[in-house]
C-alpha cells in the first residue's frame, strides 16, 4: 500500500482540517462558512484515500456537472498541488492516462474516462451529478464526497449515487465513507444536514450561544479601527473558540463540524476580511464568511414557495461536453449553457429600475408553465445602459431576436436629465444590438393584498386555471433568496410586503425585495383576469 507522501512541502492544517484528521469517521458532516479551507480538507481527504486504497474508485457528488467542474474540482486540484500531487504526473483530469505511464488501472476500470480521475496508484475518482437524464448507478465505489450537499435532492442521492458506495474489496476502516461538506442550509429542505449533529443533544444549544458570541465579536473586530481593542477582541475571541468543542458520537462513526473563516485566519490574515467586509454587504459577510444561520422568513409575503418551485437541472451538456475542463473554464457562462429555454419562442423580460439597483428576469410561457430562466442586474454605480449590456452579452446569438418588455410605471419616468423614459432607453440599446423589442407593460398598480393571494393561489398549484411556476435555481438563486426573505405585514386591515430592505444599506440589493417584484409583475400578467396591468409598489 502506497503511502501518503507530502514530497517534503511546508504547509499547516487549520483547526478545521486538523478535526478531519484527527477523527478519521465514516461519517462526516463538515458545515464550514466561505474561505475556511473547505476544498483543501476534501483534498487532504481524497488524496489520503487515493494510497490507502489503491485501485480503489470514490465518487465526487453534486448537483451538477457544471458546478462540480466550475467550482468543486479546481479547489480540490489546487489543494492537491498544495500536497505536492500534480495534474498529469500523478493523475489525469478527465482523461485516460498513457500506458507508457504504467499506471495501474482501477480494480473495475471505467468505459468513459469523460467523468472520472485516474490517480497514479491505481485510484480513481467519478464525477457524478443528479442534473443528467441518465443518473449515476455507477460500479460499487468506496467512498463518497458530496460538495455543497445542501443544493442536492437527498431523497435522489439516497435513491441512485448512495447506493453504489459497497465496493467490498478493502478492509480498511473507513471503507463506504460519506463526507458531506456544505455550507449552511437556508431552507428545510436541507435541514438533513443538520440532523448530522443530533448526537450533540442539549450541547448543541450551547454552542449556538457560543457561535452568536463570536460573530459579534468577530465582526467588530473587522471593522474596529482601534489596535488596542483589535488586541482585546482576538484574546475574547480565542476564549470563547476554545468552549466550543466538535467530538464524534459514542460509536465514533459520525463527525458533525461547523467552522466558519476566522478559523482559517492565519492563512487569511485580518486584511483579507477588513478588505471583504468593505466590499461585501454586512448580511452577507456575516452568512459567507462568518457563517451566520439564516433562516427563511415564516409566514412570508411568499409564504407558498417551495422546492419544487426550484429547477437545478439547467444545464445544457449538449453544450458543455464539447468543451474541455479548461474550455468551461474559460468560456463564458451564456444562453448556450441552459437547457430550460425555448429557441423558436420571444424572450419575456421584465425590469424594476431603482437607485441602488437595476434588475431583470427573463422567462418564457409554454402552455401552463412559467419558466423563470435568469435574473440579471447591476448594482449603483450601473446604470440602464449597463443593465442592458449585460442582457445582450448573455444572449448574443440567441436564435429568436425578440423581446417581450415589461416593466412598472416608474419605466414611463425620465431620469438624470434624459430625454428618453427608462423604458425607451433600454429598449434603445436592445433595438441598437439587433433585437426587435415589443413594449406590454400599461395600466395602475395592484394592491400589495390583490399581488399576495395572487402569488398564493399560483404557487400552490392547487388550481388547474393558474400556470405553473420554475425557476432555474442556478440563474436565479438571488430571487429565490428575495422571495424568502420577504417579510409580510398584516394590519387590521390590510396585507403588505414589507420592503424595508429596499432601504437598508447593509442588505444585498439583488436579494432585497427588487427581484420579488419583478416576480409579482410576471404573475400579475401572465395569471390575473386583468391581464396587461403594470405596477409600482411604494416603499413601505
Amino acid at each position: 500500500m502506497k503511502r501518503l507522501q507530502l514530497n517534503n512541502l511546508q504547509f499547516s492544517l487549520n483547526l478545521p482540517q486538523l478535526y478531519t484528521v484527527m477523527y478519521p469517521t465514516l461519517f462526516r458532516y463538515d458545515l464550514w462558512g466561505r474561505a475556511t479551507g473547505k476544498s483543501m480538507g476534501l483534498a487532504y481527504d481524497s488524496a489520503k484515500m487515493a494510497h490507502e486504497m489503491p485501485g480503489a474508485s470514490f465518487v465526487f457528488a453534486g448537483k451538477s456537472y457544471a458546478l462540480l467542474e466550475g467550482i468543486t474540482l479546481p479547489g480540490i486540484v489546487a489543494g492537491w498541488k498544495q500536497l505536492g500531487y500534480h495534474n498529469g504526473y500523478h493523475y489525469e483530469i478527465q482523461k485516460k492516462p498513457n500506458k507508457n505511464k504504467m499506471w495501474p488501472e482501477p480494480f473495475i476500470a471505467p468505459l468513459s474516462y469523460d467523468y472520472f480521475i485516474p490517480w497514479y496508484t491505481g485510484a480513481g475518482f467519478y464525477l457524478a451529478s443528479q442534473d443528467k437524464a441518465v443518473p449515476f448507478r455507477g460500479p460499487s465505489v468506496e467512498g463518497i464526497y458530496v460538495d455543497e450537499a445542501l443544493t442536492i435532492n437527498k431523497i435522489k442521492f439516497d435513491e441512485e449515487i448512495g447506493p453504489t458506495n459497497r465496493g467490498n474489496r478493502f478492509k480498511h476502516p473507513l471503507n463506504h465513507f460519506f463526507r458531506f461538506a456544505s455550507t449552511k442550509p437556508f431552507s428545510s429542505d436541507s435541514n438533513w444536514l443538520y440532523k448530522g449533529g443530533d448526537y450533540y443533544g442539549e450541547y448543541m444549544l450551547q454552542i449556538r450561544r457560543y457561535q452568536r458570541e463570536l460573530i459579534e465579536m468577530q465582526l467588530e473586530l473587522v471593522e474596529s479601527e482601534e489596535f488596542e481593542r483589535q488586541k482585546y477582541l482576538f484574546k475574547e475571541i480565542q476564549k470563547v473558540r476554545d468552549l466550543v468543542k466538535f467530538y464524534p458520537n459514542k460509536d465514533g462513526k459520525i463527525l458533525y463540524t461547523e467552522f466558519n473563516a476566522f478559523d482559517n485566519i492565519k492563512n487569511l490574515g485580518l486584511k483579507y476580511f477588513v478588505e471583504n467586509r468593505k466590499v461585501t454587504s454586512l448580511l452577507k459577510f456575516r452568512v459567507e464568511y462568518l457563517n451566520e444561520t439564516l433562516d427563511e422568513v415564516e409566514n412570508g409575503f411568499y409564504g407558498n414557495l417551495s422546492s419544487k418551485h426550484f429547477n437545478y437541472d439547467t444545464f445544457n451538456y449538449s453544450h458543455l461536453d464539447l468543451l474541455t475542463y479548461e474550455q468551461k473554464k474559460q468560456d463564458n457562462h451564456n444562453w448556450k449553457w441552459d437547457n430550460d429555454l425555448f429557441f423558436d419562442m420571444p424572450l419575456k423580460v421584465v425590469v424594476d429600475w431603482g437607485g441602488w439597483i437595476n434588475n431583470l428576469l427573463v422567462w418564457q410561457r409554454s402552455g401552463k408553465l412559467l419558466n423563470f430562466t435568469n435574473h440579471l442586474f447591476v448594482k449603483h454605480p450601473g446604470k440602464i445602459r449597463d443593465l442592458a449590456s449585460v442582457f445582450i452579452k448573455y444572449y448574443k446569438g440567441f436564435p429568436r431576436k425578440q423581446i417581450h418588455l415589461f416593466y412598472d410605471v416608474s419605466g414611463n419616468s425620465k431620469k438624470d436629465n434624459s430625454v428618453l423614459t427608462s423604458a425607451q432607453e433600454f429598449e434603445g440599446y436592445l433595438v441598437e444590438a439587433g433585437w426587435h423589442v415589443i413594449r406590454m407593460s400599461k395600466g395602475a398598480a395592484p394592491t400589495h393584498e390583490e399581488k399576495y393571494h395572487l402569488n398564493q393561489l399560483v404557487l400552490s398549484e392547487s388550481n388547474e386555471k393558474y400556470p405553473t411556476v420554475r425557476i432555474n435555481a442556478n440563474n436565479c438563486s438571488s430571487l429565490i433568496t428575495s422571495m424568502k426573505l420577504t417579510p409580510l405585514k398584516r394590519t387590521s386591515t390590510k396585507i403588505e410586503k414589507d420592503k424595508s430592505s429596499e432601504r437598508d444599506p447593509s442588505f444585498p440589493q439583488e436579494q432585497a425585495t427588487h427581484p420579488g417584484d419583478c416576480f409579482d409583475i410576471v404573475i400579475y400578467n401572465e395569471a390575473s383576469r386583468k391581464k396587461q396591468r403594470a405596477f409600482i409598489d411604494p416603499l413601505m
